[in-house]
Protein backbone atom coordinates (compact mmCIF):
# COMPACT_ATOMS: atom_id res chain seq x y z
CA UNK A 1 0.00 0.00 0.00
CA UNK A 2 1.20 3.46 -0.85
CA UNK A 3 -0.22 6.41 1.06
CA UNK A 4 0.43 9.97 -0.04
CA UNK A 5 -0.61 13.24 1.57
CA UNK A 6 -0.96 15.39 -1.54
CA UNK A 7 -1.85 18.45 0.52
CA UNK A 8 -2.95 18.80 4.15
CA UNK A 9 -6.60 18.09 3.30
CA UNK A 10 -6.17 15.42 0.55
CA UNK A 11 -4.85 11.90 1.12
CA UNK A 12 -4.44 9.19 -1.54
CA UNK A 13 -4.01 5.45 -0.91
CA UNK A 14 -3.00 3.11 -3.72
CA UNK A 15 -3.31 -0.61 -3.08
CA UNK A 16 -2.91 -3.63 -5.29
CA UNK A 17 -2.31 -7.36 -5.48
CA UNK A 18 -0.69 -9.44 -8.20
CA UNK A 19 -0.78 -13.23 -8.00
CA UNK A 20 -0.68 -16.46 -9.93
CA UNK A 21 -3.96 -18.29 -9.30
CA UNK A 22 -4.12 -22.06 -9.78
CA UNK A 23 -6.82 -24.66 -9.32
CA UNK A 24 -5.61 -28.22 -9.69
CA UNK A 25 -7.51 -31.46 -9.57
CA UNK A 26 -9.33 -34.27 -11.30
CA UNK A 27 -12.81 -35.65 -10.90
CA UNK A 28 -13.29 -39.36 -11.53
CA UNK A 29 -16.76 -40.82 -11.99
CA UNK A 30 -18.70 -43.68 -13.58
CA UNK A 31 -20.97 -43.04 -16.56
CA UNK A 32 -22.68 -45.82 -18.56
CA UNK A 33 -20.28 -48.38 -17.15
CA UNK A 34 -17.21 -46.34 -18.10
CA UNK A 35 -14.83 -44.58 -15.77
CA UNK A 36 -14.44 -40.98 -16.83
CA UNK A 37 -11.88 -38.48 -15.63
CA UNK A 38 -12.38 -34.75 -15.85
CA UNK A 39 -9.34 -32.57 -15.29
CA UNK A 40 -10.42 -29.22 -13.86
CA UNK A 41 -6.96 -27.70 -13.50
CA UNK A 42 -6.87 -24.03 -14.48
CA UNK A 43 -4.57 -21.10 -13.89
CA UNK A 44 -4.58 -17.37 -14.46
CA UNK A 45 -2.49 -14.32 -13.71
CA UNK A 46 -4.73 -12.18 -11.51
CA UNK A 47 -4.47 -8.68 -10.20
CA UNK A 48 -6.60 -6.09 -8.51
CA UNK A 49 -6.10 -2.50 -7.52
CA UNK A 50 -7.80 0.20 -5.53
CA UNK A 51 -7.27 3.95 -5.47
CA UNK A 52 -8.81 5.87 -2.55
CA UNK A 53 -9.01 9.66 -2.44
CA UNK A 54 -9.98 11.15 0.92
CA UNK A 55 -10.65 14.87 1.10
CA UNK A 56 -11.23 16.62 4.43
CA UNK A 57 -13.38 19.73 4.31
CA UNK A 58 -13.11 21.48 7.65
CA UNK A 59 -13.08 19.42 10.84
CA UNK A 60 -16.35 17.58 10.34
CA UNK A 61 -16.73 16.71 6.64
CA UNK A 62 -14.98 14.01 4.64
CA UNK A 63 -15.44 13.08 1.01
CA UNK A 64 -14.08 9.81 -0.33
CA UNK A 65 -13.87 8.79 -3.98
CA UNK A 66 -12.41 5.42 -4.87
CA UNK A 67 -11.93 3.24 -7.89
CA UNK A 68 -11.42 -0.52 -7.86
CA UNK A 69 -10.47 -2.99 -10.59
CA UNK A 70 -10.57 -6.81 -10.47
CA UNK A 71 -8.92 -8.64 -13.36
CA UNK A 72 -10.47 -11.55 -15.23
CA UNK A 73 -10.02 -14.88 -13.45
CA UNK A 74 -10.65 -18.59 -13.80
CA UNK A 75 -12.34 -21.17 -11.61
CA UNK A 76 -12.43 -24.95 -11.72
CA UNK A 77 -15.25 -24.84 -14.26
CA UNK A 78 -15.13 -21.44 -15.90
CA UNK A 79 -14.11 -17.83 -16.13
CA UNK A 80 -15.19 -14.42 -14.83
CA UNK A 81 -14.60 -11.14 -16.68
CA UNK A 82 -12.72 -8.29 -15.10
CA UNK A 83 -14.62 -5.26 -13.87
CA UNK A 84 -14.11 -1.70 -12.66
CA UNK A 85 -16.17 0.15 -10.07
CA UNK A 86 -16.16 3.65 -8.56
CA UNK A 87 -17.72 4.73 -5.28
CA UNK A 88 -18.36 8.12 -3.69
CA UNK A 89 -19.13 8.84 -0.04
CA UNK A 90 -19.68 11.99 1.99
CA UNK A 91 -19.57 11.87 5.79
CA UNK A 92 -20.71 14.77 7.94
CA UNK A 93 -20.15 14.70 11.71
CA UNK A 94 -22.17 16.66 14.27
CA UNK A 95 -22.08 17.31 18.04
CA UNK A 96 -18.33 16.75 18.58
CA UNK A 97 -18.38 13.62 16.37
CA UNK A 98 -21.13 11.92 18.38
CA UNK A 99 -23.54 11.90 15.41
CA UNK A 100 -22.54 11.17 11.82
CA UNK A 101 -24.44 11.00 8.55
CA UNK A 102 -22.87 9.15 5.62
CA UNK A 103 -24.22 9.24 2.08
CA UNK A 104 -22.73 6.54 -0.18
CA UNK A 105 -23.10 6.08 -3.91
CA UNK A 106 -21.71 2.72 -5.08
CA UNK A 107 -20.83 1.97 -8.70
CA UNK A 108 -21.18 5.64 -9.49
CA UNK A 109 -20.41 5.22 -13.21
CA UNK A 110 -22.35 1.95 -13.72
CA UNK A 111 -19.25 0.00 -14.78
CA UNK A 112 -19.48 -3.03 -12.46
CA UNK A 113 -21.17 -5.20 -15.10
CA UNK A 114 -19.37 -8.46 -15.86
CA UNK A 115 -20.12 -11.99 -16.96
CA UNK A 116 -19.11 -15.48 -15.95
CA UNK A 117 -19.13 -18.74 -17.88
CA UNK A 118 -19.16 -22.18 -16.28
CA UNK A 119 -19.11 -25.47 -18.14
CA UNK A 120 -18.43 -29.14 -17.65
CA UNK A 121 -19.58 -32.55 -18.81
CA UNK A 122 -23.28 -32.15 -19.51
CA UNK A 123 -23.76 -28.50 -18.54
CA UNK A 124 -23.09 -24.95 -19.64
CA UNK A 125 -23.96 -21.82 -17.69
CA UNK A 126 -23.55 -18.17 -18.63
CA UNK A 127 -24.15 -15.48 -16.02
CA UNK A 128 -24.40 -11.82 -17.02
CA UNK A 129 -24.21 -9.53 -13.97
CA UNK A 130 -25.94 -6.23 -14.74
CA UNK A 131 -26.56 -4.53 -11.40
CA UNK A 132 -29.17 -1.80 -11.09
CA UNK A 133 -26.71 0.89 -10.16
CA UNK A 134 -25.82 3.24 -8.75
CA UNK A 135 -26.73 2.07 -5.24
CA UNK A 136 -27.39 4.91 -2.83
CA UNK A 137 -27.40 4.50 0.95
CA UNK A 138 -27.71 6.93 3.83
CA UNK A 139 -26.38 5.83 7.20
CA UNK A 140 -26.82 7.61 10.53
CA UNK A 141 -24.65 6.62 13.48
CA UNK A 142 -24.66 7.88 17.05
CA UNK A 143 -21.96 7.21 19.65
CA UNK A 144 -23.56 6.61 23.02
CA UNK A 145 -20.20 6.71 24.75
CA UNK A 146 -16.59 6.65 23.71
CA UNK A 147 -15.58 3.70 25.88
CA UNK A 148 -11.92 2.79 25.85
CA UNK A 149 -10.67 -0.04 28.07
CA UNK A 150 -8.35 1.02 30.84
CA UNK A 151 -4.73 0.12 30.16
CA UNK A 152 -2.89 -1.40 33.10
CA UNK A 153 0.82 -1.66 33.75
CA UNK A 154 2.33 -5.11 34.16
CA UNK A 155 3.20 -4.22 37.74
CA UNK A 156 -0.52 -3.72 38.46
CA UNK A 157 -1.55 -7.12 37.07
CA UNK A 158 -2.10 -10.17 39.23
CA UNK A 159 -1.21 -10.48 42.89
CA UNK A 160 2.51 -9.94 42.50
CA UNK A 161 3.28 -13.59 43.19
CA UNK A 162 2.98 -14.98 39.69
CA UNK A 163 6.21 -13.52 38.37
CA UNK A 164 4.40 -11.54 35.67
CA UNK A 165 2.76 -14.58 34.07
CA UNK A 166 -0.87 -14.47 33.05
CA UNK A 167 -3.36 -15.94 35.49
CA UNK A 168 -6.28 -18.08 34.41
Amino acid sequence: MLGIDVVKWWHIDLMGNIYDYRVEGKFEYESNGETRVTDFSESSFNWNSRLNNTIRIGKSTRVQLNGMYNSPTVSAQGTRDGFFMTNLAVRQSFYQNKLAATLQVRDLLGTMSHSSTYEGDGFYSYYDFQPNTPWVTLTLSFKINNYKPERRNRSQEGDGMSGGEDEF
